[in-house]
């Protein structure tokens, strides 16, 4: 079993960008407007240190938000450099970060691989130029390819961001992302879908009726089909949506769009249903009817809030049940009879087999 990694974030919000994309504010998001020296940032791993149990074997430290490697180089150096002071005592195992594609090039790649960098993280966000240039990105698609390319050559562990629903982008335009993305198999992907924030142009397009964002169920069927891209491609997704921050800032309430705390669950309590519905009809009229997933994986099972329950219900005429069981990611047992393969349900349904 793969050691937990516990996780020591530094925001450091719109720090190294060259502009405003029109959907961003991240300082809404991190509620972060403190200084980021040195200082700071050893005083956020203290913190987290006392947080975590005593006997923690792996810690990272992430630097969120803004483009880290569009930073001046010296307060590049300093970032690391305050960290390393932890990794070279054992406290601490790597560095993780987030950019922009068109700020990875082989001298920054030297100098994140010399300072214990593990991870960088690129904000793709789509990978149609006409949709960056409409978002006011400021690169390429190209960018990621030359970008990624760099890092796989040196080991870095890769993740790419995309968003959903963006100003100017259509289903076949995030679909066409996904698809790009799975081919360059990162190590993980995160997934968010657009909200509009307070001061930020993309709010201004809202009220100008120049951009309209989705309606909550239109997002999690849009959303469904781009995680399933990711799964039945085996890339594992780390994240869907943005955390659940709506009652720590008076500013979040002001977003707007199809925000939900538990998209995740959503999505994949309507995947496992759907892969495991053409099988329930053999077992119809039973008494009971038992259906196992592995603990991580159970509660998708059941359905959010129960959901799925219901829905089982009205196929097999009875009440199912839910036990966990030893099993692989991604596999359901029913009645120690059938097997489902829930990648391989959604590669077959990403390629129109099923």
């Amino acid at each position: 079993m793969a050691k937990k990694k516990y996780i020591i974030p530094i925001f450091i919000p719109h720090l190294g960008c060259p502009n405003d994309c029109v959907f961003c504010n991240q300082r809404v998001i991190t509620k972060q407007n403190e200084i980021v020296d040195r200082k700071y940032v050893q005083k956020e791993i203290d913190k987290y240190l006392n947080y975590f149990p005593q006997d923690v074997k792996s810690i990272e430290v992430a630097f969120y938000g803004g483009s880290f490697t569009g930073l001046k180089r010296n307060l590049i150096i300093e970032y690391l450099d305050s960290v390393n002071d932890y990794i070279k005592n054992g406290i601490v195992e790597s560095i993780r970060l987030s950019t922009r594609p068109d700020y990875i090039d082989i001298d920054i790649a030297d100098l994140l691989k010399s300072y214990n960098v593990k991870t960088v993280e690129l904000g793709v966000q789509s990978m149609v130029d006409d949709v960056l240039r409409a978002n006011n990105r400021g690169n390429c698609a190209l960018d990621v390819l030359d970008s990624f390319k760099i890092l796989r050559e040196y080991n870095f562990d890769i993740g790419l961001q995309m968003m959903t629903g963006l100003y100017k982008s259509s289903l076949e335009d995030d679909l066409y992302t996904a698809n790009s993305l799975a081919d360059l198999r990162p190590d993980f992907v995160r997934i968010y879908p657009t909200m509009i924030l307070p001061d930020t142009y993309l709010y201004e397009l809202y009220n100008n009726g120049e951009y309209n964002p989705m309606k909550l169920d239109e997002m999690i069927d849009h959303v469904k089909k781009i995680v399933m891209i990711f799964e039945g491609n085996n890339i594992n997704i780390t994240r869907i949506g943005l955390p659940d921050i709506q009652d720590e800032s008076d500013d979040i309430p002001n977003m707007i769009g199809p925000y939900h705390p538990a998209l995740r669950q959503i999505i994949y309590s309507e995947i496992y249903f759907e892969a495991i519905s053409n099988y329930l009809i053999y077992f119809q009229n039973r008494r009971k009817l038992t259906l196992y997933a592995n603990n991580s994986n159970i509660s998708y099972l059941s359905g959010y809030k129960s959901m799925n329950r219901d829905r089982i219900y009205k196929i097999i005429k009875s009440k199912p049940s839910f036990r966990t069981k030893d099993l692989r990611d991604g596999l359901v047992e029913i009645e120690d009879k059938e097997i489902i393969d829930i990648n391989k349900y959604c590669l077959n349904k990403i390629r129109g087999i099923t």
